[in-house]
């Protein structure tokens, strides 16, 4: 299950990518993605086995943000 949680996740980055970079042209396709990825959410969060980690990432120099997520299938935390 470890690799199909990763395979998702890989996948569910590029849909984001689609609707973030406007590949998807129409608001029909976005709210086909949108709903794509509310699945794939639902998957990753019931069969990961989320292994958290927490990290902190500069914004600029004087500023850093934590970050928690998964090492396993790298899905952040908010």
């Amino acid at each position: 299950m470890e690799l199909a949680c990763s395979h998702i996740f890989t996948a569910y980055r590029l849909l984001q990518q689609e609707i973030q970079y406007g590949v998807a042209k129409t608001n029909s396709k976005n709210k086909q993605i949108q709903s794509m990825l509310e699945y794939m959410r639902e998957f990753l969060d019931e069969y990961c086995k989320h292994e958290m980690e927490t990290d902190w990432v500069d914004i600029n120099i004087e500023t850093t943000q934590k970050i928690v997520f998964c090492k396993k299938c790298e899905f952040m935390i908010n």
